[in-house]
């Protein structure tokens, strides 16, 4: 858990140091305003780099260095992970960030022909780099509220177990593995083994990852080298499918820095309060562990039939929902056609039509025909998140802070 830098380092249990102000970080940003966030993300990005990149020099500072790397990395983790969302793809572009992530940290710990120094450079280049990605991520704040945090206890609990069982087998393995490095190969398939299987069923990701843990910890009870191979691979695979859940159910989260804020958090107190059960409990470890598997294995169950009763329950409320709305949208096609015929005489509208673009009128009128964001988009053969910036323009352009500001102006307008 520490990490092969660290322990070059010669720091002893410096992972609680960064994880205890990294928890700290993120936990404010639930209650930070996004916009206030995005202006002095670039600045602890910056001093992320630098605390980094200084950090081997700091010998006699090397706890309090960590810690402030903590509370700065934490905008570089909200930032890369905040423009996942908007990206083609969020889920498969998850999994390839954290197997990515994963083969490069591997390499800077093995690469032993560059000084310590020379790879924490690089180490502390590398958050630089999201500053060069100038897009607008504003779309966000035309995404209806949909925070789910009920996760927060599993993710806590799995990691605080999670990190006691890689602290127990972790030992073992490195005195009998065939070869170093080869258990991170079973974490980038379950990263895209969860990746598939989210795309059908969220929960099965996570009770592949907690079967997955508890095979971990059965083979590691066996005591031969095999089995301690054996217990790493399906420990790594485990951590893959549950990381890939989390960044994939973050990113369907809005707003998405509260839902980092929520399931991060959580992650970094289950792993420090597991590293700390390691250190000053070790003769508990094993018990702790078996109970935790048995919580967990219970805890999954009782979320894959509560996640199956509410699929069921939405199935059926939207089944109703559709043929109620059936009726009402072909009441209200007749009325929105009328409106757009009724406005396009006005002078207003006239003008309007001058002030946005040809594509940005065109979402114009789709959206007083009381379509959705999707139907435009649709209609139009775009994405959602285009219509939305185009919907942003034309809010910029009549002055107005949203879609009710826009209606009533256009009523006011009208009615002149």
């Amino acid at each position: 858990m520490n990490g092969s830098l660290l322990a070059e380092s010669g720091i002893d249990n410096g992972i609680s140091f960064f994880l205890t102000s990294h928890s700290i970080m993120l936990l404010g940003f639930f209650w930070f305003k996004k916009k206030i966030i995005n202006k002095t993300a670039p600045i602890f990005i910056v001093l992320t780099s630098l605390l980094t990149i200084f950090f081997p020099y700091t010998k006699y500072f090397y706890r309090i260095s960590l810690f402030f790397i903590g509370l700065t990395s934490a905008f570089f983790v909200l930032k890369v992970v905040s423009e996942l969302k908007f990206s083609k793809n969020p889920s498969l572009y998850s999994a390839l960030g954290l197997s990515i992530g994963t083969v490069l940290l591997f390499l800077m710990c093995k690469l032993s022909f560059l000084s310590l120094e020379e790879r924490f450079f690089i180490v502390g280049i590398l958050p630089l780099v999201s500053l060069f990605n100038k897009k607008d991520n504003t779309d966000e704040y035309f995404y209806q509220e949909k925070l789910n945090i009920s996760y927060t206890p599993f993710i806590y609990f799995f990691y605080l177990i999670g990190g006691i069982m890689y602290g127990f087998i972790m030992p073992a393995y490195q005195k009998t593995c065939f070869f170093e490095g080869f258990e991170l190969i079973y974490y980038i398939v379950a990263c895209f083994l969860g990746y598939l299987l989210m795309k059908f069923d969220k929960v099965v990701v996570i009770f592949g990852g907690i079967i997955f843990g508890m095979l971990a910890f059965s083979f590691v009870q066996i005591e031969k080298n095999i089995f301690y191979n054996i217990s790493m691979f399906f420990l790594q695979s485990a951590f893959g499918m549950i990381e890939v859940f989390i960044l994939v159910f973050v990113l369907e989260q809005s707003p998405v820095h509260r839902a980092i804020s929520a399931l991060f958090t959580s992650m970094c107190l289950g792993i420090l309060s597991g590293n700390f059960i390691t250190l000053y409990l070790s003769e508990y470890t094993g018990v702790i562990a078996t109970v935790g598997n048995i919580f967990l294995t219970i805890s999954s169950g009782i979320l894959l039939f509560t996640e199956r009763r509410k699929k069921y329950k939405g199935e059926v409320k939207t089944e109703n929902s559709i043929k109620e709305n059936k009726a009402e949208t072909e009441n209200n096609k007749e009325d929105s056609i009328k409106n757009i015929e009724y406005l396009d005489g006005q002078n207003y509208f006239k003008v309007l039509k001058r002030r946005l673009s040809p594509k940005e009128f065109e979402v114009f009128k789709l959206f007083i025909a009381k379509k959705t964001y999707k139907e435009i988009a649709e209609e139009l053969g775009l994405s959602e998140s285009t219509v939305k910036t185009y919907m942003k323009r034309i809010f910029d352009k009549e002055g107005v802070a949203g879609k009710k500001e826009l209606l009533e102006k256009l009523g006011h307008k009208i009615n002149e």
